[in-house]
């Protein structure tokens, strides 16, 4: 499904394990509680989405558009993450806060 357009739809509690979402566009998708073990969402736009419970073990996000995200409660164990774009006590503190992820440039306070 690389590349592919899914804005705004529902793929909760959706088994997505190893799925290749790279380039795909999941603005404003729900992702509650989905399993993306080791997908591959490198480079998605992910802005806007949910993936609050969803397990994201493995996977990789790297260059991903996380603006406005929210990944409460979600499993990020050796999941890739824009690391220049988001630290990792940001991404703990969304874990367990709710709060949307916020990508400014590199340097900027989120």
């Amino acid at each position: 499904m690389r590349g592919i357009d899914l804005t705004g739809l529902c793929f909760d509690g959706v088994d997505l394990s190893n799925a290749k979402l790279a380039e795909a566009n999941l603005s404003s998708c729900s992702l509650k509680g989905a399993n993306l073990t080791g997908a591959s969402l490198w480079h998605a736009n992910l802005s806007d989405a949910s993936l609050d419970g969803a397990i994201l073990e493995s996977a990789d996000l790297d260059f991903a558009n996380v603006d406005g995200c929210t990944i409460q409660g979600a499993v990020v164990k050796k999941a890739i993450f824009p690391q220049a774009r988001l630290t990792h006590d940001v991404l703990m503190a969304a874990v367990q806060s709710g709060q949307p992820l916020r990508m400014g440039s590199p340097g900027d306070e989120l």
